[in-house]
């Protein structure tokens, strides 16, 4: 049996723009989820993978400044490395990437068991209700009220 072709569908592919490395950290991200995972968040997808780039050659040159011993170069890559490395995990936690969103996902998804009333007799229950509810209120509101201020 055929597959139906359906856009925006399984694994998509890196786009056209991204570098070679952004473009490897995109099949690594989307290969390690199920199909259709980032069908509607693509655009936060590629700002993962440009961040993690450059997370990489951050840590990269601050390991090239501690060889070195330039502790100011050090200090400022650290700055940089700290924001990056928030902005990582942010882009991680929002796509749901880290073992404790896809928890907290699946906890707060968990499908409840349906309650095995009667539907007819509730819904005919809340429909009596609520006739006497807006008659209350009718009747509450025919009644003129005095004004609190003087005429």
């Amino acid at each position: 049996m055929a597959k139906p072709i359906v856009p925006g569908s399984g694994r998509p592919s890196p786009p056209t723009n991204m570098t070679k490395e952004q473009a490897a950290v995109w099949r690594e991200l989307v290969n390690s989820q199920f199909d259709h995972w980032f069908r509607t968040s693509l655009d936060l997808l590629h700002l993962l993978c440009v961040h993690t780039v450059t997370t990489r050659n951050l840590i990269a040159a601050r390991t090239e400044a501690e060889q070195r011993k330039d502790w100011m170069e050090m200090q400022r890559l650290g700055l940089m490395l700290e924001k990056e490395g928030q902005l990582v995990a942010r882009y991680s936690g929002v796509l749901r990437l880290t073992p404790r969103n896809k928890t907290e996902w699946a906890a707060n998804h968990v499908q409840k068991p349906q309650p095995t009333v009667n539907c007819k007799i509730v819904a005919l229950f809340c429909r009596a209700v609520n006739r006497r509810r807006a008659f209350s209120y009718k009747r509450a509101s025919s009644y003129k009220r005095a004004s609190p201020l003087p005429a």
